[in-house]
């Protein structure tokens, strides 16, 4: 079925809302403004564990070295291999690649000794995506120039969620660079770990994907969704933001109070 809520307050139909147990009516996320459901705060000391496999992602967008880099957020999954999201390395509105990708693991700009860096030498992205951005198909594994997870001695393994119910059951955290002056403009490492709202698709064919409340913003994109293995203690990723979820909450609000991976 689609959803509309009252007043048209949602640009374009959503499909399928899947809500989570603790948001059973879509209603009363438009009610109320996200905030209290939802905490970030700055990483510390990231290089001190495994967090040190999530970076920032500079982006040559086109061959004009003087433009503007843009800004992105990736992570070690391989001891050569970096994940992030497909619309950092491909442009879907001019269906152009970037030019150029440079990835810095645990950067921070105050940092005297920062740790290796690489640069990006091929990217696969699905073929589907080149012909709709959609976030299910929003993921880019590449190929680096060097074993970057064997120089940092850190890498974040992916593992698959065969479900929505999932995020409903266990905590997750979002851990990026999201590059709004409230982040000091992405100069470190920040995480936020927030409340799982709704599975959300754009047409009926498509899978649920995923929309937990968070403040983050620009910058955050192709940052790791994880989570902490109970019984090991190991790192995982479940998840690579997106970008906003296609929903107002309360009426003025801008759409910046929620990711979707």
């Amino acid at each position: 079925f689609a959803l509309q809520l009252d007043r048209g307050r949602i640009d374009e139909p959503l499909y399928n809302l899947l809500p989570s147990k603790k948001f059973p009516d879509a209603r009363l996320l438009e009610l109320a403004p996200l905030t209290q459901h939802f905490q970030s705060r700055l990483v510390r000391q990231p290089r001190q564990n495994a967090l040190r496999a999530i970076g920032r992602l500079f982006i040559q967008l086109t061959a004009d070295t003087a433009r503007e880099l843009g800004n992105g957020s990736a992570w070690v999954s391989g001891k050569d291999t970096i994940i992030t999201s497909a619309h950092n390395v491909f442009d879907f509105s001019n269906q152009a690649w970037s030019h150029a990708l440079q990835f810095h693991p645990a950067y921070d700009y105050y940092a005297s000794d920062p740790l290796p860096t690489c640069r990006v030498v091929s990217c696969r992205i699905p073929r589907a995506y080149t012909k709709n951005p959609a976030s299910n198909y929003d993921i880019a594994i590449c190929k680096v120039d060097r074993n970057i997870g064997e120089l940092i001695d850190a890498e974040i393994p992916i593992r698959q969620v065969e479900s929505n119910d999932f995020f409903d059951q266990n905590s997750v955290a979002i851990v990026g660079y999201p590059v709004a002056s409230s982040f000091d403009f992405g100069k470190q490492m920040w995480r936020s770990r927030g409340e799982y709202l709704f599975g959300q698709t754009h047409h009926p064919d498509e899978d649920f994907a995923p929309v937990l409340a968070t403040d983050f913003g620009g910058g955050a994109s192709g940052c790791p969704w994880v989570i902490k293995e109970p019984f090991t203690g190991e790192l995982l990723a479940v998840g690579v933001t997106s970008g906003h979820a296609k929903l107002r909450y309360a009426e003025g609000e801008s759409n910046l109070m929620s990711l979707v991976s």
